[in-house]
């Protein structure tokens, strides 16, 4: 069998002191994949000291500025602009998204003749953002952060749609 070109759309990388599930997650697969042959990339934001393009355990993680200046809407914007080209690079054969996201949706308009797929891990709904909301007060339920939801609920239900699996 040849190698298959993959690409995980991550919103972290398990490294360069950043230890979340997702990364945690990505990395231990995309490590596994690269054992077995194949040719693994990852897209993710920057954080810490991560260079633009790192090499581990024979995974290409590519590292996009993480814009978090500017009014709310830009910064992730221009973030996603500039992972761009990161998904032009990997031209991989198969586009796996550890969470949906923004960053799915990118790597969706950017590479749209290639497989996607998307991983679901911790969907939340309004009663478990409720709840979240109860322990992390940046999380709590106002207006804005309803209306926030409901747009990435419909965007990203988009992207869900057109992923090849699910």
């Amino acid at each position: 069998m040849s190698p298959i070109r993959i690409c995980y759309v991550s919103p972290e990388y398990f490294h360069w002191g950043y230890h979340g599930g997702f990364g945690f997650l990505t990395r231990t697969l995309s490590r596994e994949l690269a054992k077995r042959g194949h040719e693994v990339s990852v897209v993710t934001p920057r954080r810490g000291t991560q260079g633009e393009l790192e090499v581990l355990d024979g995974v290409t993680v590519h590292g996009f500025t993480p814009n978090k200046d500017g009014p709310h809407i830009f910064g992730p914007v221009l973030s996603r602009l500039a992972s761009l080209e990161c998904y032009k690079q990997v031209d991989a054969d198969i586009y796996h998204s550890q969470a949906v996201s923004y960053n799915t949706l990118t790597a969706q308009v950017c590479m749209p003749h290639r497989l996607h797929m998307i991983t679901f891990q911790d969907p939340y709904d309004l009663k478990e953002w409720n709840r979240i909301s109860k322990v992390d007060s940046r999380y709590r339920l106002t207006p804005r952060f309803k209306v926030r939801l409901a747009v990435e609920n419909r965007l990203l239900s988009h992207a869900c749609s057109r992923a090849k699996a699910l």
